[in-house]
């Protein structure tokens, strides 16, 4: 269920292939001719390219460059917002990167690739999260989700991963840690109708991930739930995983697909 004002939705990462273009598709859908949803990606061809395919299916999209590890990049975004709709409502915090270079040992990848790894992963959503909040903060409304993943899970890291990956899940782990103090902050300064929560989307099955379980489709509607919640809802702070709230770091024991290699 949609606010009963206008949306203005940003979704980050949303090339064709992956959760974020589902996210905007499902987004687009159900905020019809009420709002924006922006559809971004760090390469200004697959924004397009994205938005061409959706706008082929009479799905209504603005295709833009973004690339969330640039605070330039960001500014001028927020810029074309501002002459646009003036706000964002609605942030889908999809965008990540897992460099070859950090699918061996944690110790041998490189500090240069880790503070690449950080820069997007991690800095990139706290960029987001500061841009639009002083939106959300002066309508009093806003929802904001993070995709976040089991990589990040410390237990998985020990049990299961071997050290692999360690870089990429740490990014992960930190960016969950990032919305939920993001929540507890909103929170305390009254902010209770700015929503920020995480899904966990699991062994998701995209173009560059064909092994993957799940369709980014079914994952989708779980980021949907969250970045449309009722007005006077009080879940905030959470992990959603399959459609239940779950505590942090509780994930399953199961075989592990490596995530796309770079994608934005």
């Amino acid at each position: 269920m949609l606010a009963e004002t206008e949306q203005f939705a940003l979704v980050t990462g949303a090339k064709k292939g992956g959760l974020g273009f589902e996210v905007a598709k499902q987004l687009a859908i159900n905020i019809g001719s009420s709002g924006v949803v922006f559809l971004t990606a760090h390469e200004e061809n697959d924004a397009i390219d994205a938005a061409d395919t959706l706008h082929s299916e009479g799905i209504s999209v603005q295709p833009h460059e973004l690339d969330v590890a640039n605070q330039k990049s960001v500014a001028r975004f927020m810029g074309i917002v501002r002459d646009d709709s003036g706000e964002i409502t609605i942030l889908v915090n999809n965008a990540a990167i897992f460099p070859s270079e950090d699918r061996q040992p944690v110790t041998r990848t490189s500090l240069r690739a880790a503070g690449e790894i950080f820069n997007t992963n991690v800095l990139g959503p706290l960029r987001m999260m500061r841009a639009v909040i002083p939106h959300m903060e002066e309508r009093k409304y806003g929802r904001i989700v993070y995709i976040a993943g089991s990589w990040g899970s410390p237990s998985r890291a020990h049990d299961e991963l071997g050290g692999k990956g360690g870089v990429y899940g740490a990014s992960k782990a930190a960016g969950l840690y990032l919305l939920v103090s993001t929540a507890a902050d909103l929170q305390s300064r009254g902010l209770t109708d700015v929503l920020a929560n995480a899904i966990d989307p699991g062994k998701m099955k995209t173009n560059m991930n064909p092994t993957g379980e799940r369709p980014p489709e079914d994952v989708a509607e779980e980021v949907i739930f969250l970045a449309t919640l009722p007005i006077g809802s009080e879940i905030t702070g959470r992990l959603y995983r399959y459609r239940e709230q779950v505590p942090f770091d509780s994930y399953p024991r199961q075989g592990i697909d490596l995530p796309p290699s770079r994608s934005r």
